[in-house]
């Protein structure tokens, strides 16, 4: 993931994958649909991919399972992150931490993948030039961008209201609420980039159960308990001691939305799988570009 020098990466949740099972790339590609995308839109049988910004990564250690013929890189500005990544990883996967620079050779990446990643970057032409001063010649590049200015979505609305605007910085650290469809497409373009293809994800009733069951809590839990207290809606060991541990009304909470989020699954499903064509009121923007 990219850093903001007013948000701590190595202070949040960082999504890691703990099971190491066999087929536990399927759970994944069916909870993730930005995993989904790069299996559908990616099509490549070798070489070297490298997701950038791979946080613990969760979703790259899937990519050796449908892409077994490739050398499979991960990096990342958080060194938390990293660290987790090599402690719970496959050992598939080669995994470095990054500073402004990628840190790797020019024109040694086949593929390059950036998952949920330009929205937390404060130089994003930097970290495209980077992007494609690694790729080789005809290289992809692969993005799934939340686009919060993009209109018709809650972001552009709280935003010209003036209203629960700074969520999804003070929740995940995104800090581009000028992103929109349009914007990165001529983005990726005037870093020299062509793009191929386009597909949309996380229309309005997506975005609504994002901030109802995973913003709203959070900050309902802060303003009647206080913001330290607060923190433990989000600490995972916390809710996965079984129901021998001792559990207060925080855990009792979260453990209720957690179900009723996984109940909505069939939501995000419905939205990503069969209007992904379709741009309005869509969050997100899925780019496959190739390096002109």
């Amino acid at each position: 993931m990219g850093g903001d020098q007013n948000f701590n990466y190595e202070d949040v949740s960082i999504l890691v994958n703990q099971d190491k099972s066999r087929g536990f790339h399927k759970k994944i590609y069916s909870r993730k649909p930005e995993l989904r995308r790069v299996v559908e839109m990616v099509k490549v049988k070798n070489g070297r991919i490298l997701d950038a910004g791979c946080g613990g990564g969760l979703v790259t250690e899937c990519l050796p399972e449908y892409y077994p013929k490739a050398k499979i890189y991960g990096c990342d500005i958080s060194k938390t992150a990293i660290n987790l990544a090599n402690q719970y990883g496959t050992g598939k996967v080669s995994y470095k931490k990054m500073k402004k620079k990628f840190p790797y050779p020019s024109r040694y990446f086949d593929v390059c993948l950036c998952l949920d990643v330009l929205e937390h970057v404060p130089d994003v032409d930097f970290f495209l030039k980077e992007a494609k001063r690694v790729l080789k010649k005809d290289g992809v590049f692969f993005a799934a961008i939340p686009c919060e200015g993009q209109p018709f979505t809650l972001t552009w609305l709280f935003g010209r209201i003036g209203f629960l605007d700074n969520l999804t910085f003070k929740h995940v650290g995104h800090i581009h609420p000028e992103f929109t469809h349009d914007y990165v497409t001529l983005l990726l373009e005037s870093n020299g980039f062509r793009i191929l293809k386009k597909k949309y994800s996380e229309r309005i009733p997506v975005q609504f159960l994002r901030y109802i069951l995973f913003m709203l809590p959070k900050e309902i839990l802060e303003f009647i308990i206080g913001k330290n207290k607060a923190e433990n809606y989000y600490d995972k060991s916390l809710t996965t001691q079984g129901d021998g541990g001792k559990q207060d009304i925080i855990m009792h909470i979260r453990n209720l939305w957690i179900r009723l989020y996984s109940l909505t699954k069939f939501i995000d499903d419905i939205d990503a799988e069969r209007f992904n064509r379709i741009s309005l009121t869509a969050w997100k923007i899925n780019l496959l570009a190739v390096k002109d």
